[in-house]
């Protein structure tokens, strides 16, 4: 399931975007404009003086530019004026901070752990605040390019979160297995949430198989037109995807990378925040799109949660963010997904099935597990059993991403471009 049901569900539920001209290609420019406050966790005590002071040097640190997760590894390496030694003085200290801190929160973003690597910085930013003598080691923390990542990362991660839990969703479909929600925000007439709550049978890293494997797609996909293309090497906690196909007499060219985090009170469930705008490495630009070929807008937020209270199956919980370029009457919508709610979910539920026997490529890839990620959803589902039993009636609030040491930059603005303009 996963990126490979955003496929699906662009081609079941997103057909409203085939039928328009104007679309955005996927390497589009934005701007993450975010201000910067750091929640410091009520076990540091007030320090409000020196508080005020990280936000004042924060404000003047903003960045307008683009980041990229991956960082070149001279960023982390170590070097005679930041490697460890004896606090013998200030300098000392504020240089082994920066480096201990940028070092440990790159690899917790590689170990699809980026709210531990918010904790770690917003943890060597305290103390770097609040020891004299240590702005410059502060402002070096802070311009650096881990730092402005993992701003960036969280800022995109807490905008996914909230549309998992829009509260403000209407119920269209319901059944054993699940259930169908759409909303349609205010003042933006031509766009739409879907949101598909499904419970399966099947493990984590099974469920997740079916769309981290993106070379099988087409044996799951028919209209998928040829192999999908890998825009940088996948990891992980990333991957960045082309996938070409045909709907109709249009030629569609889908990039979207998906970008995942461990997340829960116990890291028991994954987050993957997936998106048609996204910047790849060392300068580098997608593909030329094709003659004819669109390139559509996408939004997805996937969070799954392994059932645990030592059961077997995985709950996904998926909203896809939806621009039909034209203003749909919420009737029409309500009608529309109505009608497509069973089929899609059922559809989620088998694809999900595919992993489970053991003769197939997709055990095969999980076997080998060349990127780490199916043992780090084992981790997740081993967590989980130490709770609750989750089902798709019973799902968790938003207040199990609540955290005591936080960077807060605004959530990334989510909105297509046509509802920007």
């Amino acid at each position: 399931m996963s990126l490979l049901s955003a496929v699906q569900d662009f081609l079941s539920g997103g057909f409203f975007n085939c039928c328009q001209s104007n679309f955005y290609a996927s390497t589009e420019e934005w701007q993450d404009d975010c201000e910067l406050v750091v929640d410091y966790s009520p076990q540091v005590g007030e320090a409000q003086e020196a508080v005020q002071k990280a936000k004042v040097l924060t404000k003047k640190l903003r960045s307008n530019s683009s980041l990229d997760t991956t960082l070149p590894a001279s960023s982390c390496a170590a070097s005679p004026s930041n490697s460890p030694r004896h606090h013998n003085s200030v300098d000392d200290f504020g240089a082994e901070e920066v480096m201990k801190a940028l070092k440990s929160a790159q690899t917790l973003i590689e170990d699809i752990r980026l709210l531990d690597a918010e904790q770690v910085l917003a943890e060597a930013q305290h103390r770097l605040s609040t020891t004299s003598g240590c702005d410059e080691h502060l402002k070096e923390l802070m311009e650096s390019e881990i730092y402005k990542n993992v701003v960036h990362r969280v800022s995109q991660f807490d905008a996914t979160v909230d549309m998992l839990f829009n509260a403000d969703m209407e119920v269209l479909y319901e059944s054993e297995h699940g259930r169908f929600d759409v909303y349609q925000p205010p003042g933006m007439p031509t766009v739409f949430d879907y949101r598909m709550t499904v419970s399966t049978d099947a493990p984590l890293s099974e469920s997740l198989s079916t769309g981290v494997e993106v070379d099988l797609f087409q044996g799951v996909v028919p209209m998928v037109s040829s192999t999908p293309i890998d825009l940088r090497s996948p990891s992980a906690h990333l991957m960045a995807v082309m996938v070409k196909f045909g709907v109709m007499m249009f030629r569609t060219e889908l990039l979207f990378e998906a970008f995942r985090v461990r997340g829960g009170a116990n890291s028991d469930c994954l987050v993957e925040c997936v998106s048609s705008e996204f910047k790849l490495p060392d300068g580098k630009t997608g593909p030329k799109a094709a003659w004819m070929a669109v390139r559509p807008w996408i939004s997805t937020a996937n969070m799954w949660l392994p059932r645990g209270g030592g059961n077997s199956g995985t709950v996904l919980v998926q909203v896809c963010r939806v621009d039909t370029q034209i203003k749909v009457p919420q009737s029409v919508l309500n009608f529309v997904f109505r009608q497509l709610a069973s089929t899609l979910m059922q559809n989620l539920r088998e694809g999900s099935l595919k992993a489970i026997d053991k003769d197939s490529t997709w055990a095969q890839r999980i076997a080998e597990d060349k990127m780490g990620l199916y043992a780090k959803m084992r981790d997740v589902e081993q967590n989980a059993a130490l709770r609750k039993e989750v089902t798709s009636t019973t799902l968790p609030g938003r207040e199990i991403f609540d955290r005591p040491w936080r960077l807060k930059p605004k959530p990334r603005d989510m909105r297509p471009p046509s509802a920007k303009r």
